[in-house]
């Protein structure tokens, strides 16, 4: 039996049965996100192999309305097929027909005002009766231009589109250029949005933000492990002992089939975006601390994060977080001398009392960046260490820039700053770990 909700990306090998794995997908999405769903069915050999499909969908039923367009010059044998297949399947069956019904003949008018009066406009009336949010056709891609261009695949909004400059994805424009996987600029030809209420993959690459998508979304990979041709080396000076290799298979993955280790390959970007200012303006906290009992509250514009069972007088912080050059170097401090307490919930930044600069520099912007107030405490003869009881805070650095002197490193996105922003967070880095110049 078939599981409730599957992704196209778990279904069969054959060509057959991925595509039937993703129009059962797709025939479940329709269902999840609209109310009142209807199907056309004209009896030909496209509408009934939907029909089939929306039965193996939903375990034998179709359960929608299925609507067929009575124009009155169906041949006896298709009517006869279409009362004994609904018979059969036991469908909803709607004949639909025109107020032009019985006046007008395709032998005295031409085909389109036949077809606009005893089909298209039957159709918009039963559309408003019956208020349907969503009708399932059956048109073949070979049939029509747009249909070969569908997709049902999407980003959500805010993700970075690269081209000839980088915008959020709802910003991109039909003629706008973009960047394909070879790293061509192509025009856009049209652009489309749907509603989404499923789970999406997340991509977490190396150097580079996590990517957001739907599970189906077709991704070129490099993948290393138990793909490709199996090669047989026989290594000289190794007593001839035979090693099984697997060569590196570049092909496209739906994003819920890749794994870790795989390689996706992304075009060369470049370090502007369309306003001449740098293309990484923002990053928001809460897909980078990832915990569930984090909460949205929604202020006025703004979006603030707390957690649920928080005190109320608990700090809240803005969900986005502007890249500014005093973010920044407040990074490249945490890298060099910061450090989380889990238990405590709180971030601290272990300096010597002399560094009275840098000091002054930290409670200054988080006062004004995140609105929260430290306190300075004496941890050795000359060392002292700053502390911010912040949860979420605390979980961002150390998910952003490591947990640990082991584990530091610059932030993923590093190679998409600016020279600017990159020189504030290496600034940081720098002054952090070289008291007087010692460096």
């Amino acid at each position: 039996m078939r599981s409730p909700i599957r992704p196209p990306s778990e279904g069969g090998e054959t060509g057959l049965e991925e595509l039937v794995e993703k129009s059962i997908y797709v025939i479940r999405e329709a269902r999840a996100q609209f109310k009142n769903p209807a199907v056309l069915w004209s009896t030909g050999k496209d509408s009934t192999t939907t029909l089939n499909l929306i039965k193996e969908a939903f375990f034998g039923e179709v359960p929608w309305d299925v609507l067929f367009l009575d124009t009155g010059f169906h041949c006896k044998e298709m009517r006869d097929f279409r009362d004994k297949v609904a018979k059969e399947w036991r469908l909803k069956l709607k004949p639909v027909r025109s107020d032009w019904y019985g006046k007008v003949s395709p032998f005295t008018t031409t085909r389109f005002d036949c077809c606009t009066r005893l089909k298209t406009e039957a159709l918009k009336k039963a559309i408003r009766v019956n208020k349907y949010d969503a009708i399932v056709v059956s048109i073949r891609r070979d049939e029509h231009g747009i249909r070969g261009k569908e997709r049902y695949m999407c980003f959500p909004p805010g993700t970075l589109v690269y081209g000839a400059c980088v915008k959020p994805i709802e910003n991109v424009r039909v003629g706008d250029l973009v960047a394909s996987h070879d790293g061509a600029l192509n025009k856009v030809k049209a652009t489309s949005k749907r509603p989404y209420r499923g789970k999406l993959t997340v991509l977490n690459l190396e150097y580079s933000l996590p990517i957001y998508l739907t599970p189906a979304h077709p991704v070129l990979v490099k993948t290393v492990e138990g793909t490709g041709e199996t090669l047989v080396s026989h290594l000289p000076g190794c007593e001839g002992l035979e090693y099984e290799l697997r060569r590196p298979r570049v092909r496209w993955l739906p994003a819920a089939k890749i794994r870790r280790g795989d390689f996706v390959f992304v075009p060369n970007i470049p370090r502007l975006s369309c306003d001449g200012q740098h293309k990484l303006e923002k990053i928001f906290l809460r897909p980078i601390i990832k915990e569930p009992n984090l909460v949205r509250i929604e202020r006025g514009r703004g979006v603030y994060l707390a957690y649920k069972g928080s005190h109320k007088d608990a700090p809240k912080l803005l969900d986005t977080v502007w890249l500014t050059p005093d973010v920044l170097r407040m990074m490249g401090y945490y890298i060099a001398e910061g450090s989380v307490s889990k238990k405590a919930n709180q971030l601290s930044f272990s300096l010597h009392e002399d560094e009275r600069d840098i000091i002054e520099d930290i409670f200054v912007t988080f006062e004004r960046v995140w609105g929260l107030g430290g306190k300075i405490r004496q941890v050795s003869e000359k060392g002292v260490e700053i502390l911010f009881s912040t949860k979420a805070l605390s979980r961002f650095f150390a998910r952003l820039c490591g947990d640990g002197a082991r584990n530091k490193h610059l932030p993923s996105f590093f190679m998409s700053l600016t020279d600017l922003q990159l020189t504030e967070l290496i600034r940081g880095c720098w002054l952090g770990d070289s008291y007087h110049e010692r460096c």
